[in-house]
């Protein structure tokens, strides 16, 4: 049986691909980061969390977003755009920032998620972004 990991892999890659052409830094967490980082990376444990962490199949790559992309509204605007065109939409039942594609894997229909994340800005920042509750908006 195959690892469903390796088919959003190739969707991780597809998104690493043009963010990269768009120039923005790409931060994978979650469940995929740790897939990857066991499965290609050969990088069990590191040296600030000195435990070793075992894989997980997971449905969604979460990203992370830097404080200097979120105030940088073109950066924004050209996320949104890589997002749209590489068929991801707005997921309407999440709350924030949360897009699916359907794809096919493995013979059966299946959603693959996309979650932006992102801390609150430093405070030199906070005037170049609208926060609310769970989310922060690039002004």
């Amino acid at each position: 049986m195959k690892d469903s990991n390796d088919q959003l892999l190739t969707h991780l890659v597809h998104l690493q691909r043009e963010l990269e052409k768009a120039n923005i830094p790409l931060i994978l967490g979650g469940g995929m980061s740790l897939y990857v980082r066991m499965q290609y990376l050969n990088v069990a444990k590191s040296s600030r969390y000195p435990f070793t962490i075992e894989t997980r199949s997971t449905n969604d790559l979460d990203l992370f977003l830097s404080a200097d992309l979120i105030v940088d509204a073109e950066k924004v605007l050209k996320l949104r755009e890589i997002i749209g065109a590489l068929g991801y939409v707005v997921d309407s039942n999440a709350k924030n920032f949360q897009f699916i594609k359907e794809t096919e894997m493995y013979g059966s229909r299946r959603q693959v998620r996309v979650e932006l994340l992102a801390t609150p800005p430093a405070n030199e920042l906070e005037d170049k972004v609208e926060q609310m509750t769970g989310a922060i908006f690039g002004l």
